[in-house]
């Protein structure tokens, strides 16, 4: 049988690894949203989200939110992605006196649900956008095919 001390350790070292896991998923996830891999993307980020809630820590929780985000939003899903990005925020800040990093993961999240939702309001108002693309010269299109 393991010490006690060795076995403090053992679990010291398995909730770093977890929390290691997670960035690398966050990677991944990141890397497939560029190559335009959404659903690649979305079971990245939740292999970061389980290794992130593994690890314990609330930064890692809000970096695995934040990855899972943009595959949310790219799926017509922002709703959902906003409420991860609010209880990574409420994790964070749940602290009395957060850190500098508690206060800039608490920063990244806000602003990215800033953007979610102000794409939520576009993609429920296109007239909003529509005054812009006029100055531009640009059009609206849609990808679904219209009625003759």
């Amino acid at each position: 049988m393991a010490a006690p001390g060795r076995r403090r350790v053992q679990h010291s070292a398995g909730l770093d690894g977890a929390a290691r896991a997670a960035g690398v998923w966050v990677l991944a996830s990141q890397l497939a949203v560029k190559q335009g891999r959404t659903t690649a993307a979305g079971a990245y980020a939740g292999l970061a989200g389980v290794a992130a809630r593994r690890s314990g820590e609330a930064l890692v929780l809000a970096a695995a939110a934040r990855a899972a985000a943009t595959p949310l939003r790219h799926t017509g899903r922002a709703d959902e992605a906003l409420q991860l990005l609010h209880q990574a925020r409420a994790q964070v800040t749940a602290v009395s006196r957060p850190t500098a990093a508690e206060l800039e993961a608490v920063g990244m999240a806000e602003l990215t649900a800033a953007y979610t939702r102000g794409l939520r309001q576009i993609q429920y108002r296109s007239n909003l956008i529509n005054g812009c693309l006029t100055e531009t010269g640009l059009t609206l299109t849609t990808s679904r095919r219209q009625r003759q």
